[in-house]
């Protein structure tokens, strides 16, 4: 079968394009993420609250403001742990420590706002779940000693 010029022009051109721009891929991602929603006592979704998302080794912040469903996500975070602030006027600061994220993981942390002064915090003391149930995505971070350290 005989193949046209035009044809073998195409085709080339779809194989430098598939080489040129691959798609990204969620597996490979070298990151974590940190998401949730924030919610007043009674449930109702708190659209404008002030996010703060701070590696507690580094100190170093990513601050966002959730959406009109009271969603945040905070994206591409180095392996760490980190902590959640939330606040907003005529709502006591909530605060959660110690999450660990991981490479490729995606940790939810929703947080309750109460009511009440400005000047008071809720500090919540838990753990982040183990299992990372929003991905099938599991990783780990190898640093240079381990690399050294693998049998030829």
């Amino acid at each position: 079968m005989k193949f046209s010029p035009l044809r073998k022009l195409l085709c080339a051109g779809m194989a430098i394009a598939t080489l040129l721009f691959p798609r990204e891929s969620q597996a490979q991602d070298s990151r974590g993420l940190v998401l949730g929603t924030l919610t007043d006592s009674t449930g109702g979704l708190l659209p404008g609250v002030s996010v703060s998302v701070t590696n507690e080794g580094t100190n170093v912040a990513v601050n966002l403001v959730t959406d009109s469903k009271g969603a945040y996500q905070a994206r591409n975070l180095n392996s760490g742990t980190y902590s959640v602030t939330a606040k907003l006027d005529g709502f006591k600061t909530a605060v959660r420590k110690g999450i660990e994220v991981r490479v490729g993981s995606a940790i939810p942390i929703d947080l309750v706002l109460s009511t009440g002064g400005v000047s008071e915090v809720v500090v919540v003391t838990g753990e982040a779940p183990i299992l990372d149930t929003l991905s099938g995505v599991t990783g780990t971070t190898v640093d240079s000693k381990q690399i050294a350290e693998l049998p030829l």
